[in-house]
């Protein structure tokens, strides 16, 4: 009984480590958990029935959602207008978590969900150029080129 005890705490001591490791190390990287699937409806606005995309990635324990319209969106006179490096972007306030829009200049819109806003603009600065570096190479519209991975400064 004392050896397998021995052996089990043997073994947590070895493991532990790399698991620590593991979950700090993917703090560093938002990886794309589910998606993207199409969508019809955007949560964030008024009952509507635009097409759009939808995707969830995973930074850590937490999650963030990104839908994405090629469609144009009339931004509510009750959004925030936020800046986030040289982006501007509109702070969506009847959301339970913290929401964020982006329209590129394309007037194509992004829509970000966090459950928590630690990394959000560092994740919307990330995720829209890649984004549109991407698009410029895909030759279909239903080619929607979310990053299946975007790397955090450590």
């Amino acid at each position: 009984m004392n050896r397998a005890l021995c052996r089990a705490v043997s073994l947590f001591l070895l493991i532990c480590p790399v698991l620590c490791f593991s979950h700090d190390l993917l703090r560093n990287y938002a990886i794309l958990n589910r998606g993207p699937y199409e969508i019809k409806g955007i949560k964030l606005l008024p009952p509507n029935s635009l097409a759009a995309f939808r995707g969830v990635y995973r930074i850590g324990q937490e999650e963030v959602e990104v839908i994405f319209t090629p469609y144009s969106v009339l931004i509510p006179a009750d959004w925030l207008p936020l800046s986030c490096k040289e982006m501007h972007v509109y702070q969506i306030p009847v959301h339970e978590y913290f929401s964020v829009c982006y329209r590129s200049e394309q007037n194509m819109h992004l829509f970000f969900i966090f459950e928590n806003a630690e990394y959000w603009c560092l994740f919307i600065e990330k995720f829209v150029r890649r984004f549109f570096v991407l698009l410029g190479f895909t030759r279909y519209n239903s080619d929607i080129p979310f990053p299946a991975v975007l790397e955090f400064p450590g």
